[in-house]
């Protein structure tokens, strides 16, 4: 499997609202369905009926949380995305060991949620070889699970590298999740290719409030999920033991597969 996600996978209502909204944070058009930061992983863009309109994620409900993008100018992207008519939720800083992150977020059409992060310590991205831009390429998709240690599991069968498994209560990730209470216990993960390189998933879990199963509106607009190109979709796909009429993970993360390697 290839590691790196060959693109992030959104679903929109209405493409020209959706690049607008992207445009806020260095994305460029590469046709009508490929919107992508240069030298950095896409965002493959599917166009959907308004009847599947997709809308922000409500307190502990799994599924997608946020399209996670470093920047070096967190106030002024808040600034020009309020300006354009965006949700944009109060920067909130948090700290995990020595690593100190400022963080945003900023919802799109469709409850596209995209999370600008400000850290003393970034991991790889594009900004380490253009530190003048303001955004990063897509860093990581961070998806709520209802079950970390299974999900994590089956990416790793996949061939996916994991890192270390976090668990804090910071006050100002619950505020900027908009959740009922602060602060909330949550448990993160991420997993990556052995260079930790981008795009990573991050999974995400509220231990002592699980949500719903993933079911309701997974094919809603909003962000889908991940593709990837492989050399065995088969072997993948038992991995990770996607729904052949889905394309999902038992934890409700969207997975396209083709064959090849880029």
């Amino acid at each position: 499997m290839s590691r790196s996600a060959l693109a992030v996978v959104v679903a929109t209502t209405d493409r020209s609202s959706t690049a607008a909204f992207l445009d806020l944070f260095g994305f460029v058009a590469e046709g009508p369905a490929r919107l992508v930061v240069p030298d950095g992983a896409p965002v493959a863009v599917e166009l959907v009926g308004a009847d599947r309109a997709g809308r922000a994620r409500r307190d502990f409900e799994v599924g997608p949380r946020a399209l996670d993008l470093y920047t070096t100018d967190m106030d002024g992207v808040l600034s020009d995305a309020a300006a354009a008519g965006w949700t944009t939720s109060a920067p909130g800083t948090i700290s995990i060991g020595p690593v100190t992150m400022r963080q945003a977020m900023v919802t799109g059409p469709d409850g596209l949620p995209v999370v600008l992060v400000e850290s003393t310590h970034r991991r790889s991205s594009v900004l380490d070889e253009h530190p003048d831009r303001r955004c990063s390429e897509p860093h990581s998709v961070v998806w709520c699970v209802p079950d970390l240690d299974a999900e994590a599991a089956r990416w790793e069968a996949a061939g996916w590298t994991k890192g270390m498994d976090l668990a804090f209560s910071e006050p100002a990730v619950s505020d900027y999740l908009g959740l009922p209470r602060s602060p909330v216990p949550i448990r993160m993960t991420m997993l990556s290719g052995p260079e930790v390189e981008p795009v990573r998933l991050e999974l995400l879990e509220f231990p002592d409030d699980p949500g719903p199963d993933p079911v309701a509106d997974e094919d809603a607009a909003g962000l889908r999920g991940l593709s990837f190109a492989v050399d065995d979709r088969a072997a993948v796909a038992a991995a990770l033991q996607l729904d052949p009429a889905t394309g999902r993970t038992p934890g409700g993360i969207g997975v396209g597969l083709r064959l090849g390697s880029a």
